[in-house]
């Protein structure tokens, strides 16, 4: 469950000229609606995504500490979520907000520019628009519309405070969202992602996101979608091979099994899944000062896998402090992610230095050493020998 943070970024004035409407079917004619008749044909850009760790994330809520304009905040992170308004979209207006499918033909140019001071900053940055697809605000649709989700006794049923879930089974409400979806990827030039919330695990809610997937597939094959799946770490096999990543909500604090090395295990397997460029999160919820928790998982989470990390307050707004660790220059993995092995240490090379993870069920602590001086991350003197205590993990940076 998300609040929605939207911020608007006042990056000048700008004016696209508008497509007219083509035969076809309505998904197409959205799209030629929304695409400037400057860039028809034009091919999509490659979104790559970057090499380098750590790989930071960032939901809504940017660290307020960080130095210079929201736009060049947003490009400190390698993958970010933002709401459709942010980079200055403006759906067309409407009684009912959410039944727009196309956008004020001058918001579009005002976007471009915005996403355009955020990728000269970081080329490798990937921005996802967030799109509603599970659940709305109650007057984002007229009260009685079919869409809306009703339980056995006919009833509207709340999501959240002020929003509620709507019928994601409605084969003309999800050609509804993928037309809403293609505006945005083809009004940012397929530069941008798209961010779906509140993934669902029913036989009809799955039906129903395959049908939405699939559409956008078909329509634009290379179209970077990240999907959150909450607290759920398993079952996720179905949809993996159709999205570009999966946002684990503070799953790592909800495993059935408690076992949270497998917890990464699945993370790395469905990473294995994806399409390219992948763009999983891992995030962990967790008080500020707890130093240690937050570097606990993001020692797992480089050790274990290849996802981007991000550790904030909780789900209302994900707002978070900026850490040193976050700015270690370990540059890119010179080998693969490891895989859990019970109390075993877990120590994986960075062109850069060293990550090392020993497991809490490790039955003494661990000492790791190096031909040349080394130093941590979190500060310290250099160092050819560090100390793990069970449960704990290291960043470790060569000293040049």
């Amino acid at each position: 469950m998300h609040r929605r943070f939207l911020y608007a970024i006042a990056v000048g004035m700008g004016l696209v000229a508008s497509g007219g409407q083509t035969e076809g079917d309505p998904i197409t004619k959205a799209m030629d609606q929304a695409k400037p008749a400057t860039v028809r044909g034009a091919s999509r850009p490659e979104i790559v995504g970057t090499d380098v760790f750590p790989r930071i994330a960032m939901l809504w809520s940017p660290a307020a500490e960080l130095k210079g304009s929201r736009t060049e905040r947003l490009a400190k992170y390698g993958v970010s979520v933002v709401g459709v308004e942010e980079l200055g979209l403006r759906w067309k207006r409407a009684q009912h907000a959410d039944l727009a499918e196309e956008f004020e033909p001058a918001t579009i140019g005002i976007a471009r520019a915005a996403l355009a001071k955020v990728l000269a900053a970081n080329r490798k940055a990937i921005i996802c628009c967030e799109v509603y697809f599970f659940e709305a605000e109650r007057r984002s649709y007229p009260a009685d519309h079919a869409w809306w989700f009703r339980d056995a006794k006919g009833q509207k049923v709340s999501f959240w405070r002020g929003a509620y879930n709507m019928d994601v089974g409605n084969e003309s409400y999800i050609e509804h969202i993928a037309t809403r979806i293609l505006a945005v990827h083809v009004a940012l030039e397929g530069k941008a992602g798209i961010f779906l919330d509140n993934l669902r695990f029913d036989q009809t809610a799955k039906r129903g996101w395959l049908s939405l997937l699939k559409k956008l597939r078909v329509a634009r094959p290379s179209i970077v979608l990240l999907v959150n799946s909450g607290w759920s770490s398993t079952d996720l096999e179905w949809i993996a091979p159709l999205i570009n990543g999966i946002l684990y909500e503070d799953a790592i604090a909800h495993t059935r099994d408690k076992d949270t090395e497998a917890f990464y295990q699945r993370v790395a397997a469905h990473w294995n899944l994806l399409r390219s460029p992948r763009i999983s999160v891992n995030e962990k919820f967790g008080a500020r000062n707890d130093k240690a928790s937050m570097l606990r998982e993001l020692a797992r989470t480089l050790a274990y896998t290849d996802t981007y990390f991000i550790y904030t307050d909780s789900t209302y707004g994900h707002r978070h402090s900026w850490r040193a660790e976050w700015d270690a220059p370990l540059g890119k993995a010179i080998e693969p992610a490891r895989s859990p092995s019970p109390g075993q240490l877990a120590r994986r090379a960075f062109e850069g230095g060293t990550v090392a993870w020993l497991p809490a069920i490790a039955k003494a602590p661990v000492t790791i050493e190096f031909d040349t001086p080394h130093t941590s991350a979190s500060g310290g003197s250099p160092d050819r020998a560090f100390r793990l205590d069970p449960g704990t993990g290291l960043i470790l940076l060569r000293k040049l």
